[in-house]
């Protein structure tokens, strides 16, 4: 904070006091204005008797959100904003992604709201903890999501898909919202992977951006089944690892209709001689109960693949009796 501003005669209860307290314990200069000065100031915004002067806000990467996404177990979840306008509905947005553990939110650089006094304001402070990426390009950004494994599907009123089950939900998700007016713009639909609509009554037309944001984020949220660990005689792999793996084996073919790669491809598992084996995975039912089955699928797989584990073994035996080609291939697909 560089410093902060009061209005003069301001009410001293108790949030004011901890505003004064702050100030003391930092060191930050604290100064006395009137109301027309702070209106100024904050451009009409409602300040409700106190101001705050901040640096210049600092924009994330778009590829360093994209590596914490990757990392994040359960699967990453990240929301881009196509042509969002109004500045509230952005802050809002990154509100809500902070609440539904999303690790970031990805906005282009023109024909859409920036990060300002009243997007950090509706944030009320998200801003601060989720990192915002602003890009050149968004298509260009959706396509190296989809290539990294990640389903990317854009919020459409018209889609038959239901936002609370479509293809991919239960992995690593790119939210595209549109903007207010207009919705998803015709580059960004061909890029999704999927659209999805919120079931809404009828009498109403649509919902708020935000809003819409939002219901897709809980839903997306409390799909991802906790599948953080699948166990084969010691051999632990985690959903993250097997999405990562299906994505460098599969490269993305174009086209708004083709699933993600992590859901497309063989999962290559090392054999007891370094050759090769595949367990093909085919999945029509995007709910639980099937997703427990691709674990199922790959257990099994990876129990006829990898040597029986005596139960009093230790792990420097474990590692010694493998032969050094199955180590370099498990290496190499890690």
């Amino acid at each position: 904070m560089r410093r902060a501003f009061v209005a003069e005669g301001a009410e001293r209860d108790s949030r004011l006091r901890d505003v004064l307290a702050f100030a003391a314990d930092h060191g930050i200069p604290l100064l006395a204005a009137t109301r027309g000065e702070l209106d100024r100031l904050t451009g009409g915004g409602v300040h409700q008797g106190v101001a705050v002067q901040l640096p210049e806000f600092t924009y994330a990467d778009a590829e360093d959100v994209l590596a914490d996404a990757i990392q994040a177990d359960p699967a990453g979840l990240v929301v881009a904003l196509d042509s969002i306008t109004d500045p509230r509905n952005l802050g809002a947005i990154v509100r809500s992604a902070a609440a539904f553990g999303a690790q970031g939110v990805i906005i282009p650089e023109r024909r859409s709201a920036q990060m300002t006094a009243a997007a950090w304001k509706t944030s009320a402070g998200a801003a601060a903890r989720v990192p915002v990426a602003r890009v050149t390009n968004l298509n260009r950004t959706l396509k190296s999501y989809a290539a990294a494994g990640f389903t990317v599907v854009g919020l459409a009123g018209e889609a038959t898909e239901d936002v609370s089950g479509f293809p991919g939900i239960d992995g690593p998700v790119l939210l595209v919202v549109g903007s207010e007016g207009e919705g998803l713009s015709r580059l960004v639909r061909e890029n999704c992977d999927v659209l999805a609509s919120i079931p809404i009554d009828s009498a109403v037309e649509s919902l708020n951006a935000s809003v819409a944001a939002a219901i897709a984020l809980y839903e997306v949220s409390r799909s991802a089944p906790d599948l953080s660990r699948a166990s084969a005689r010691g051999c632990d792999t985690t959903r993250r690892e097997v999405s990562r793996r299906c994505a460098a084996a599969q490269p993305r073919r174009p086209g708004p209709s083709v699933p993600p790669p992590w859901r497309r491809k063989l999962w290559e598992l090392p054999g007891q001689v370094g050759e090769p084996h595949h367990a093909e995975v085919v999945q029509h039912r995007v709910d639980h109960d099937s997703c427990l089955e691709e674990v199922r699928l790959f257990t099994a797989a990876m129990a006829s693949a990898t040597p029986a584990m005596p139960e009093t073994a230790s792990r420097e035996t474990l590692v010694s009796s493998v032969p050094a080609s199955t180590l370099a291939s498990t290496a190499t697909m890690s």
